[in-house]
């Protein structure tokens, strides 16, 4: 094994130091979702956390899962930054949280609608959210294919 020299040594250690702070505050806000929104899930009411406007998470039999909705898209409140029009950046980042905001305000009646997608988030569909988010300028209708297209909300955009 080489010798290291003091300053390789603490360098590695400061590293290891930040990796696992950096582990530690991914675990912590990993499963501290404040599960405090209302939604009756095929039939059932459930508790879940918005993460952003069209997607949330909800625990069943102590496993946490995540949920893409259907037949619309939010802005997201991270990541790369949208474009779109003369918006500026600020703009489409206060629409995004405006989105997720409204998410969380509400009690929504969904159901599954389908298989889960290439991120492994079960599909489902959330009509009165969908409907609110678009009616409200939060969100657009979008729809992977001819199966989940949806007049009502192209008309309501």
């Amino acid at each position: 094994m080489p010798k290291l020299s003091i300053r390789e040594g603490m360098n590695i250690m400061l590293q290891s130091v930040f990796l696992l702070c950096l582990g530690l505050s991914f675990s912590a806000t990993a499963y501290n979702y404040n599960y405090s929104t209302h939604v009756n899930l095929d039939g059932k009411d459930i508790l879940v956390y918005f993460n952003d406007g069209d997607t949330f998470q909800f625990q069943t039999n102590n496993q946490k899962s995540s949920a893409r909705l259907q037949g619309f898209n939010a802005l997201e409140s991270y990541g790369p930054v949208h474009q779109w029009g003369t918006w500026t950046r600020e703009e489409l980042y206060e629409n995004a949280k405006a989105a997720t905001e409204n998410a969380r305000a509400g009690s929504w009646h969904c159901h599954t609608a389908g298989p889960r997608d290439t991120y492994g988030r079960s599909i489902i569909d959330c009509p009165d959210l969908a409907q609110d988010q678009i009616r409200k300028g939060l969100a657009h209708a979008m729809f992977v294919d001819k199966a989940d297209y949806n007049q009502k909300l192209i008309d309501l955009q």
